[in-house]
């Protein structure tokens, strides 16, 4: 049960300790899990405006087309990554 929230707790700890916002938006297959390092994000006292959660919604509906927009890192295979 840890491996769902342990990939996307990783990625998302990582860009910011970096210093960069996060933008996430779990699998559709595991919200929950979405929720939870939500959850776990705040009680350490990460303000909102740092990670914010999207817990519904499409995974590619021209999110990284924003000039402000650096990075987008995901867990899925090529075919889904590039997929319009």
């Amino acid at each position: 049960m840890e491996f769902p929230l342990a990939i996307p707790t990783g990625m998302v700890s990582a860009a910011l300790v970096t210093g960069n916002p996060v933008i996430f938006k779990p699998s559709e297959r595991s919200p929950m899990m979405g929720h939870w390092l939500a959850e776990i994000l705040r009680e350490v006292g990460l303000l909102k405006e740092y990670c914010v959660v999207c817990l519904v919604g499409p995974t590619s509906d021209g999110v990284g087309a924003h000039p402000e927009i650096a990075t987008i890192a995901f867990t899925g295979s090529k075919d889904v990554g590039l997929a319009s």
